[in-house]
């Protein structure tokens, strides 16, 4: 068996072209319908627990902005259009044209999506509060910013984009889309870690 060399990725780090193509490829939708998931105090729209607490009046009233998108904004067939958020309330947001284009949020290394063209991401991900604890109790530092990047990128990555063909995003979750813009707007890893920890400190 040949003896293979590994190689550091650090010095392999600099995403500056590989980012400019994803800016050319993904549009992210700025606009009112993002005003559903905008920050008010603590509240931390699209978790779970904010679902936990939303009336079923509230609920529909996100499936309309989310049908509303699709219908007005992506312009994809229903066939192209893909959706998430978490499982309990799956029915209560499913709507007209993309009801059957429903992606678990935990979606890994599957190629059953990769005809997707528009993509709704209805999630705010926190990590499991006990799972956290037991690594702080530890002394390890948890990024919980770079906990929730790391799965929705994964999400996002279920669609056509992994081809290099252009898609179209919906994430009215404030603190999901800023997140995710950052890291499309960053140079590398390394640069949006250190700017996590300057951040957490």
């Amino acid at each position: 068996m040949r003896n293979k060399l590994l190689v550091s990725w650090v010095d392999h780090s600099d995403e500056t072209e590989k980012k400019t193509q994803l800016r050319e490829l993904i549009t992210v939708y700025e606009g009112p319908a993002n005003d559903r998931g905008k920050a008010k105090g603590r509240e931390n729209p699209m978790s779970s627990g904010w679902y936990d607490k939303h009336t079923p009046e509230e609920l529909a009233r996100l499936k309309s902005t989310t049908e509303h998108w699709f219908r007005t904004t992506a312009q994809t067939s229903a066939n192209d259009n893909g959706w998430t958020s978490y499982s309990k309330v799956r029915t209560a947001l499913k709507g007209a044209r993309y009801a059957k284009g429903w992606i678990p949020n935990n979606a890994k290394a599957t190629n059953d999506y990769k005809h997707k063209k528009s993509l709704v991401y209805l999630c705010n991900v926190f990590h499991n509060p006990y799972i956290k604890g037991y690594f702080e109790d530890r002394g390890i530092t948890v990024y919980e910013e770079l906990y929730a990047l790391s799965e929705m990128i994964q999400w996002i990555w279920r669609s056509q984009i992994r081809d290099d063909k252009p898609i179209k995003l919906f994430i009215p979750s404030e603190r999901m889309r800023t997140l995710f813009i950052r890291w499309l707007n960053s140079t590398n890893v390394h640069e949006l870690i250190r700017s996590h920890r300057k951040q957490a400190a």
